[in-house]
């Protein structure tokens, strides 16, 4: 997969959110037909305080990097 480089790529891409608790979201960003075990995701978890405010927004491997897979979101390292 290329990395997006132009705001009109970034437009292109496919987002996937998983709502994992109610303290917790992800959110995928990648390629349109990128499978969810391929290493080819932008993840970014959400924290979200008692009252439903984001508190904190961190990336996986605490960068923007095109290069984690969808389906591991729930135990890669953030920062």
């Amino acid at each position: 997969m290329s990395v997006p480089k132009t705001a009109s790529e970034l437009d292109d891409l496919i987002v996937r959110i998983d709502y994992a608790s109610s303290t917790i979201n992800y959110y995928g960003h990648a390629s349109p037909g990128s499978g969810q075990g391929n290493a080819v995701w932008r993840i970014k978890r959400e924290t979200l305080d008692s009252q439903s405010r984001t508190t904190v927004i961190e990336y996986a491997d605490s960068n923007a990097q095109f290069d984690n897979v969808w389906a591991d979101r729930a135990t890669l390292s953030y920062g």
